[in-house]
C-alpha cells in the first residue's frame, strides 16, 4: 500500500518569504517515481542519517523535540516514526515562525491571533493609569511588534483592519474610568504625519501595500538569494529577470499572487541605473532623463527599427570609444533632424559600462526602497483616486483637501 508523504517541519530560523523550504519530504516505501528534487529514504535510520549531514552541511544544529513530523493525507504508523525520531506529530494548519502555514492566506480567521495579542496589549484597565500621550507611545510600540511581522507577507483583509484601527481609536480617546467618550479628532488626521497637524499613526491597509511592495524591490535586486530563485524556479522570470511571470493558478500560489498586484505603483517609482544595458530596454524602460524614451520621442519611436531593443543593442562599441547606433525604418525628413538632434543631446553621457544593471528607488534616499515613503506614496495614489473620482461624479470642492499645518499635543 503506497504511502502518502510526510512533512518534518523544523522551527529554525528562516526569512519569512519561505516558511516551507526547510522541510523534508519522506516517501516510503520506494516507488520509483521520478524523484527529481527530493530526497527519499527508505528507512527511517537512513532519513535520520541524512539530517546529521545537512547539519553538518549547513552548520545549523537540527532540534527534533522542536520540530513536528506533519502528515499530509492519510499515513500509517505516524506515532512510530515520530517517536523513532524524537519529534512530535503535528497537523495543518500550523504556525511556522509566527506565520500560517497551510491556511488560506484570504481568510480572516488567519488574523484572529494577531487580534488576540493586541487586545492582550491594549487592554482597556491600562487606559486608567496612562495618559494619551502615553496610550499614543503604547499604540505604536504595539503596532511595530505585533502584527507588522504578518503585514509584510500577507494581504490583510480589509474587515480586519477595520477592526484593529477600532482597537486603537477606542484605547486612545476612551475614558479612565473605561467609559466611552466622544474621539475628539478624526481618525484620518491622526494617521496624518505630525509635521502635517497627525500624531504619526498609519492606516493599517495602506502600511500593508507598502510592506508588500518591498517584495518586488527585493526580488529585482536580490538575484542571488534562496527565497528569489525559488520563486524563479515556480513561477518563471520575464522583463529580463526583473519580475516573475504572472502567478496562475488557485492553489499554492495565493502569497505572491498578491504580492503581485502591488507591481505597477512600484515599478512607477523605480528607475534603472545603466550598467551594461543587456537588461534594459532602450525605449520603453526609464534609465535616461525621468520620461521613457518612447514617450519623449514618441514621433522617432514610431519610426523605430527595433522597438523593444536594448541599450546595448542600440550601442556600437567598434566606433573609436563607442557610439550610439539606434536603427530607423527610413530615412529622415529635415524637419526631423531637430528630433534626432534632441535625441542624442539626450543620451550624452549615457555610455554603457562593464557593470550589471540596476535598479533604484527613485526619490529614496541612496536610491533604496522604504517603507515609509513607499506608505506615502500608497496614501498619495489613493487621494488622487478619489479626487478624480469626485470630479467624475461632477465637481469637488478642494478646501477640504488640504491638509492643515497645525501641531496637536496630547
Amino acid at each position: 500500500m503506497r504511502q502518502q508523504p510526510l512533512v518534518l517541519r523544523q522551527l529554525h530560523c528562516l526569512p519569512p518569504l519561505l516558511p516551507a523550504v526547510r522541510m523534508w519530504t519522506i516517501k516510503t516505501p520506494f516507488s520509483g517515481e521520478s524523484q527529481e528534487n527530493r530526497v527519499v529514504f527508505t528507512e527511517m535510520e537512513e532519513f535520520v542519517w541524512g539530517l546529521q549531514l545537512e547539519d553538518a552541511a549547513s552548520g545549523l544544529r537540527i532540534n527534533l523535540e522542536k520540530s513536528e513530523l506533519i502528515p499530509v493525507g492519510e499515513v500509517e504508523e505516524m506515532e512510530e516514526m515520530a517517536a523513532e525520531l524524537g519529534c512530535k506529530v503535528g497537523s495543518m494548519p500550523s504556525v511556522y515562525l509566527g506565520l500560517p502555514l497551510g491556511a488560506r492566506n484570504k481568510s480572516a480567521a488567519v488574523w484572529d491571533g494577531v487580534e488576540e495579542k493586541m487586545r492582550r496589549r491594549l487592554v482597556h484597565w491600562k487606559r486608567q493609569y496612562i495618559s494619551k500621550g502615553g496610550r499614543l507611545i503604547l499604540i505604536k510600540s504595539t503596532m511595530a511588534s505585533i502584527p507588522l511581522y504578518q503585514m509584510s507577507l500577507f494581504r490583510m483583509p480589509k474587515l480586519v483592519a477595520r477592526r484593529l484601527e477600532k482597537l486603537q481609536r477606542d484605547f486612545l480617546w476612551g475614558g479612565g474610568n473605561l467609559e466611552r467618550k466622544v474621539h475628539i479628532v478624526n481618525w484620518k488626521i491622526v494617521c496624518t504625519e505630525k509635521e502635517k497637524g497627525g500624531l504619526g499613526l498609519r492606516k493599517l491597509v495602506p502600511l500593508n501595500k507598502a510592506l508588500l511592495g518591498k517584495w518586488i524591490w527585493r526580488f529585482a535586486c536580490e538575484k542571488e538569494n534562496l527565497w528569489r530563485q525559488v520563486l524563479v524556479a515556480k513561477y518563471g522570470q520575464e522583463g529580463f529577470g526583473w519580475m516573475t511571470k504572472k502567478t496562475n493558478g488557485t492553489f499554492g500560489v495565493g502569497v505572491w499572487k498578491e504580492i503581485m498586484k502591488e507591481k505597477d505603483w512600484c515599478w512607477e517609482n523605480m528607475a534603472f541605473r545603466m550598467g551594461n544595458g543587456t537588461r534594459i530596454r532602450f525605449w520603453n524602460d526609464l534609465w535616461c532623463g525621468c520620461t521613457v524614451l518612447s514617450q519623449r520621442f514618441p514621433h522617432l519611436y514610431g519610426m523605430a527599427a527595433h522597438r523593444n531593443g536594448t541599450v546595448e543593442d542600440m550601442w556600437d562599441q567598434n566606433v573609436g570609444q563607442g557610439d550610439w547606433d539606434v536603427r530607423f525604418v527610413r530615412g529622415f525628413n529635415d524637419w526631423e533632424l531637430d528630433l534626432v538632434g534632441n535625441l542624442l543631446h539626450t543620451l550624452r553621457g549615457f555610455n554603457p559600462t562593464l557593470e550589471e544593471d540596476a535598479v533604484f528607488w527613485k526619490g529614496g534616499k541612496n536610491g533604496k526602497f522604504k517603507v515609509k515613503e513607499a506608505y506615502n506614496l500608497v496614501l498619495l495614489g489613493a487621494r488622487c483616486s478619489r479626487l478624480i473620482g469626485s470630479r467624475e461624479e461632477g465637481g469637488i470642492s478642494l478646501i477640504g483637501a488640504s491638509c492643515v499645518d497645525v501641531k496637536r499635543k496630547l
